[in-house]
């Protein structure tokens, strides 16, 4: 809340400070620019004034460009989003753009009669500034019903037309509170707008004021850093205007988007109390106005930053200790496919499938082959806001922490577990089309350990052949895949080894695989697929045997094998 009430106080002293430099009203007597609550007042004024310069703000240039633009930034905000919730945060995030522009004009538009040089036409008494601030201030329901049309427009051309932003499919529903949000946001540039141009009246700060939104919401956005030096979970972020999610599923995070809607509210309310008590408007509803805001600030401040409860905690812990028991299993054929939680959309079943379909239609007939489980997990490395890698319990409530341990989330149970939101690059959006959910596949092939284990152990298989048949069965699964593979190899490896040290969300491997054998993975690629199945399946014994080295799996295809060079740094080999 300092962030937000601070600049606040820096405005109101430095337009204090400026009273005395006013170029256009400082002959004006004083009792023609403060006129408050008076018999004489037209008050019926304000509310034409709001029609007319509400058709001004829709009008204007800055406005303009800023719902131009929405659209595009909110398509991009939920193209890689196939859930509601997740869709919803990043709507409410996509309006923020609008509200830079809201305030640039509805600062110009308060500062028209000043920089037109008519002030003494407008203070006049039947609208003086007190009359003229309220006017302004009641376009804040007009913003405010603009920014939810185009929200209701976002979410129905995302939910009927998903192809429009590049999604195969998509699964509400949306959660209206937190869409809500983002017009909150642009309903409170206006205020914000005003209140500048009434105690700092120069265009130049509005401008210095959308930067300091900017400021404001990227000290809470990043609790990771100064001045909080805490986790990315910390619930004090809440006291930004927005709040990004930590975790791509609801049920590991900590909401109360309802009371966010009071805490904006009253930062509404409390920017246009400041706005009005410029120029005339009586003490008492002025110490009214602020009494208002600052008490549903501080009691949704005190609710939104409140621990989770007991049940709360509950739940989280038992979802991640027994993920499958929350959400049930579906069996597609021999294979049972797990999704975490309800947040998993049957888009991303259906493309496991289909991966795990690729690599299995190579095997060989082996009815003794040990069941196949496809259960999705979080990964025990992910992405902070910072773009950096943090294990995936510091993106947890710290009661949830404290209760769970890595071997009970992450056990070493030979199954392939899909990372939730889906096989990414690192620290972008750039999808590797399940690539490595058909590489785990693969090594559960060749019996070597598909996913990591505990507090994210991988083992090394060091120029094996089963190593880089896994490789093999996985790219040769995935659409694109010795063009992902290549771009895994260039970006993922330390030198000798793709340890992904750099990537912000490891992917989900349980081998530390040599560069070497991926280069060899990626020749094999390269000749014709029937050639390679048919070799694979007539030495399969040979070829998954721990003992038979890569060059073996290269000679029976006509490539040589790559050279692996160092060791896996801190790997013990596979067993």
């Amino acid at each position: 809340m300092v962030f937000i009430v601070v600049p606040i106080l820096i405005l109101l002293a430095v337009g204090l400070a400026a009273r005395g430099n006013r170029s256009r009203t400082a002959n004006l007597p004083a009792d023609r620019l403060e006129i408050g609550w008076s018999a004489d007042m037209k008050w019926r004024v304000a509310p034409a004034l709001a029609r007319v310069e509400m058709r001004r703000l829709l009008r204007h240039p800055a406005f303009i460009v800023g719902v131009l633009v929405v659209p595009l930034l909110l398509l991009v905000a939920v193209e890689t989003e196939t859930t509601g919730f997740r869709a919803s945060t990043g709507l409410a995030l996509g309006m923020v753009p609008l509200g830079w522009m809201t305030i640039i004009a509805t600062n110009l538009i308060a500062l028209r009669s000043r920089r037109s040089g008519t002030e003494e036409l407008f203070v006049s008494l039947p609208t003086p500034y007190s009359v003229r601030t309220s006017g302004f201030l009641l376009l804040i329901p007009g913003a405010f019903v603009v920014a939810g049309l185009l929200l209701v427009a976002a979410g129905v051309t995302i939910s009927a037309f998903p192809d429009v932003v590049g999604l195969d499919s998509f699964e509400g529903p949306f959660a209206p509170l937190e869409m809500a949000a983002g017009a909150f946001i642009v309903a409170g540039s206006v205020g914000l707008g005003v209140a500048v141009a009434r105690w700092l009246p120069h265009a130049g700060w509005g401008i210095a004021a959308m930067f300091a939104t900017v400021f404001v919401q990227a000290r809470f956005l990043d609790t990771n850093t100064w001045p909080w030096n805490s986790t990315q979970s910390d619930l004090r972020r809440f006291l930004g205007f927005l709040a990004a999610p930590t975790s791509t599923t609801p049920e590991l995070e900590v909401r109360r988007p309802g009371w966010h809607l009071v805490y904006l509210f009253g930062l509404v309310v409390l920017i246009s109390v400041v706005a009005v008590a410029r120029h005339g408007w009586s003490r008492r509803f002025v110490g009214g106005g602020l009494g208002v805001a600052l008490a549903a600030i501080a009691v949704a401040a005190v609710v939104q930053t409140r621990p989770p409860s007991s049940g709360q905690v509950s739940a989280m812990v038992a979802l991640l200790e027994s993920p499958s028991s929350e959400t049930g299993c579906v069996a597609r054929g021999a294979v049972a496919y797990c999704a975490f939680s309800s947040s998993t959309s049957t888009r991303d079943v259906d493309e496991w499938r289909a991966r795990v379909d690729a690599v299995l239609a190579v095997l060989p007939v082996d009815p003794a082959r040990r069941q196949l489980n496809v259960r999705q997990r979080p990964a025990a490395v992910v992405g902070d806001t910072n773009c950096q890698p943090i294990r995936f319990l510091e993106a947890l409530p710290r009661e949830v922490v404290s209760r769970v341990t890595a071997e009970r989330v992450w056990p070493a149970d030979g199954d392939v577990h899909p990372a939730i939101g889906g096989d990414n690059f690192a620290c972008s959006e750039d999808d590797a089309g399940s690539l490595f959910v058909a590489v785990q596949t693969g090594a559960w092939a060749v019996d070597l350990p598909p996913a990591p284990h505990h507090d994210d152990v991988r083992c090394a298989a060091d120029s094996q052949a089963r190593s880089v048949l896994a490789l093999w069965l996985g790219a040769q699964a995935t659409p694109d895949g010795d063009a992902l593979l290549r771009r895994t190899i260039d970006e993922g490896n330390d030198g000798s080894h793709l340890t992904f040290a750099d990537w912000d969300e490891r992917p989900v491997l349980g081998v530390t695989y040599a560069v070497g054998d991926a280069l060899t993975a990626l020749d094999i690629l390269a000749k014709p697929r029937d050639q390679v199945t048919a070799a694979v399946r007539a030495n399969w014994e040979l070829l998954t045997a721990p003992s038979t080295s890569a060059s073996v799996f290269a000679e029976l295809v006509g490539v040589s094998a790559h050279a692996v060079e160092g060791r896996a740094p801190g790997r013990e080999p596979c067993s």
